[in-house]
């Protein structure tokens, strides 16, 4: 059995957790797993890509969880690569890093986890 070799457990998420990259929205999308070290979602390109993305913020539907300005890096972007039968949008998936985070921003990010994970 290979070890996990992550430093922070991966949580599962319910769906409406949505990540926002980009200023402009430029990568919208529902969020497979957070942990305290980074996310990874699932997006909807909504324009052409800039690999310049200046801020990153995490929410929840219907909710009053906003997390903005959060610090980051992209470890892995499939690009727009999967296409479903039922739209003609282009779909990814990218990984994401958490830089340098404040002790607010991990607090936030920690009750985000035990708020909506599954």
């Amino acid at each position: 059995m290979m070890k996990e070799r992550r430093k922070y457990e991966r949580h599962l998420v319910q769906d409406g957790a949505l990540a926002v990259l980009g200023a402009n929205t430029s990568r919208v999308g529902q969020i497979e797993d957070i942990s305290l070290g980074g996310i990874k979602f699932h997006y909807v390109q909504m324009e052409e890509p800039s690999h310049e993305f200046p801020c990153l913020a995490l929410l929840k539907i219907g909710e009053h969880a906003l997390i903005d300005n959060l610090p980051f890096s992209i470890v892995h972007d499939s690009g727009p690569d999967i296409s479903l039968p039922y739209t003609s949008l282009p779909l990814g998936h990218i990984q994401i890093k958490f830089g340098r985070l404040t002790e607010n921003q991990r607090n936030q990010i920690d009750k985000f986890i035990n708020s909506y994970s599954r």
